[in-house]
């Protein structure tokens, strides 16, 4: 699309024709992402490590355009052949997005470096390595869009005892920028999305932790809107990134949270 293609709905928000591949998808937003950009036109790769979790979600709502892969995030070599497997599979990569994640919390004077690293791995090093694999597909082609899934934690101090979260999702802000400066002059948009409380974010948190979850999210008035979002908020985030309505932009955290940035 340039200045002389009509701007209409499908041209600026379809993905018809497009390859995406969601990381995480079998969790609320990771799921809703894949099937906004399914209903949108696209292919979509839904890749999670929850084998029992993806096919849970993919048979309660099965969407013909979507299909099923799974991965583990922490391991670079299993990135590489999922990717690997989904561009001979399709015959590229159009769309990435980012989404998969690692949950956790302790307090920090009890914070182990096993733990630290369960973080990091999947959280900075997991995306950092997608998105190393991804490019490798995208560059020869002169085209693609990479969207990073960061957290209003690593901006605000939202929760207490979630500092290793938090670090690896600023990580993920400074990864997005920086490849998008550097891969802008390769036709690759690289942009990230940082979401504020959204419901059914992280359902493993609980399980992953006896800790209470406590913050200054979670205090009544923190919220300027007033509530949590929904998964359905950061997918038409995504889908704005990720076609041609966002085809001059790179670089960019779109923030949705409700206004907690704003103050």
């Amino acid at each position: 699309m340039d200045s002389s293609t009509p701007a209409t709905m499908e041209g600026l928000f379809g993905l018809t024709g497009k390859i995406a591949i969601v990381t995480g998808a079998a969790g609320g937003i990771g799921w809703r992402i894949a099937r906004l950009f399914a209903d949108a036109g696209a292919t979509v790769v839904a890749a999670d490590r929850d084998e029992a979790a993806l096919r849970m979600v993919l048979d309660s709502a099965p969407h013909t355009r979507i299909s099923a892969v799974t991965f583990d995030q922490s391991d670079p070599a299993s990135i590489d052949a999922m990717i690997a497997s989904v561009a001979a599979q399709h015959g590229t990569v159009d769309v990435l997005v980012n989404n998969a994640a690692a949950f956790g919390m302790q307090h920090f004077e009890d914070l182990d470096p096993a733990e630290w690293d369960r973080i990091q791995a999947v959280n900075l090093r997991g995306v950092a390595f997608c998105c190393k694999s991804a490019l490798r597909v995208m560059v020869p082609r002169g085209t693609g869009s990479v969207i990073n899934i960061s957290s209003i934690a690593a901006t605000r101090m939202v929760l207490y005892d979630n500092v290793a979260y938090a670090s690896a999702k600023a990580g993920c802000i400074a990864l997005t920028r920086t490849l998008a400066r550097e891969y802008a002059d390769r036709g690759i948009r690289i942009n990230g999305v940082i979401p504020g409380a959204i419901r059914n974010e992280n359902p493993e948190l609980h399980r992953q932790t006896p800790m209470p979850i406590r913050g200054p999210l979670l205090e009544p008035g923190y919220i300027p809107m007033g509530d949590f979002g929904y998964p359905v908020d950061i997918a038409a985030a995504c889908l704005y990134l990720a076609g041609e309505a966002g085809r001059y932009v790179t670089g960019q955290m779109l923030t949705v949270d409700g206004g907690i940035s704003v103050g």
